[in-house]
């Protein structure tokens, strides 16, 4: 007797995936279908599209050509001269400059009748003839300007500027030829007494090509007396310079008890300039 298996006819089994195989199934075949479909890169596009040329030589190696530019070429010096600080139309932040021609429109004795021209500076006269200057600059306190960092030609010139910063000396103004008031970030290379500002008071630099002399004499009221001269000679290698300053008044004030009220001041200055050549060690 023989064993036959029977299956029912017209039955039809599915094959069912539970959700997460399912996904798994989408993200693989989106996955080779974008792998398929991925434009070329711009090295394939290029190497396509450029020619071929018999005997084409390769191009030399970047650094061996600089190499070679740098061994082969040979350029000339190039010297830069200018001054120590800069110049009044380059002076950057808020700062200021007064130059020779504007100190020369009222040609004032009192520094305090020059600095009010100069915004964010505040004066307070003591002696109406601006002997003991009191300068604030953007709200500081102004007594005896010790706020302030004071320099001639880019040199303090207070006895003790950080210790005793008080100004009780302070240079005539009118042999002067450029005044500088350095406001904000300006300030910060002057040093640490620089809260306020600084000023610099620059005189006549010596002479470069020849001779210079020059003189001033003004009277005026209360016996007032001024004279002023310097003269100097230089060349591009040496110089030299003396000026003198004078400057004296009888005082327009009466003291009830007597007295003078006037003031005598004498100022010398002698500067010298040897400049070595561009070609020593």
């Amino acid at each position: 007797m023989a064993n036959h298996l029977l299956f029912p006819i017209g039955e039809t089994r599915h094959l069912r995936l539970n959700p997460s195989a399912r996904s798994r199934w989408r993200r693989l075949v989106f996955f080779v279908g974008f792998i398929l479909s991925a434009p070329p890169t711009r090295a394939e596009s290029e190497d396509k599209n450029r020619p071929a040329t018999a005997g084409a030589k390769e191009e030399p190696n970047n650094q061996e050509s600089q190499g070679k530019l740098r061994d082969e070429t040979e350029l000339d010096a190039i010297y830069v001269e200018g001054e120590l600080l800069a110049p009044p139309a380059h002076i950057t932040s808020s700062s200021s400059a007064l130059d020779e021609e504007d100190l020369e429109v009222f040609e004032d004795n009192d520094v305090h009748q020059v600095l009010l021209r100069v915004p964010g500076v505040q004066v307070r006269g003591e002696d109406g003839v601006g002997l003991r200057p009191n300068i604030g600059i953007r709200g500081t306190n102004p007594e005896r300007s010790a706020k302030v960092t004071l320099m001639e030609d880019g040199i303090l010139f207070g006895p003790a500027p950080y210790s005793a910063p008080a100004a009780y000396y302070f240079p005539l103004v009118g042999r002067m030829q450029t005044v500088k008031v350095y406001k904000g970030g300006a300030q910060l290379r002057f040093g640490p007494n620089a809260m306020g500002g600084a000023i610099d008071f620059e005189t006549v630099p010596v002479p470069r090509n020849g001779w210079l002399a020059e003189g001033d004499l003004a009277y005026g009221q209360y016996g007032l007396l001024k004279g002023h001269a310097r003269a100097g000679y230089g060349t591009e290698t040496v110089g030299a310079l003396l000026e003198l300053a004078h400057l004296d008044s009888n005082g327009f004030k009466e003291l009830d008890t007597g007295g003078p009220t006037g003031f005598d001041k004498n100022e010398f200055m002698a500067k010298l300039r040897w400049n070595t050549p561009r070609t020593a060690d």
